[in-house]
């Protein structure tokens, strides 16, 4: 009797911790996908930045303003 309940806690207490870390997995997985922008090049140099960073000028992207007004 004591030995069913042992084995039954410790299955439960498996359980527990699988499906927990089997959650922490997929929020870690969430927020490296979401870290990632799209990235553009500067006309000028090439430099590569992201998208929000970058001047933009006439739909042409650049990486600094010295760039945009050649």
């Amino acid at each position: 009797m004591i030995l069913r309940l042992l084995i039954a806690i410790i299955i439960i207490a498996l359980a527990f911790f699988l499906i927990r870390r089997l959650r922490q997995h997929k929020q870690i997985k969430t927020k490296q996908v979401s870290q990632f922008e799209e990235t553009v090049s500067c006309k000028e140099c090439g430099l590569r930045l992201p998208k929000p960073e970058a001047i933009e000028k006439d739909d042409e992207f650049y990486c600094c303003q010295e760039h945009a007004k050649k």
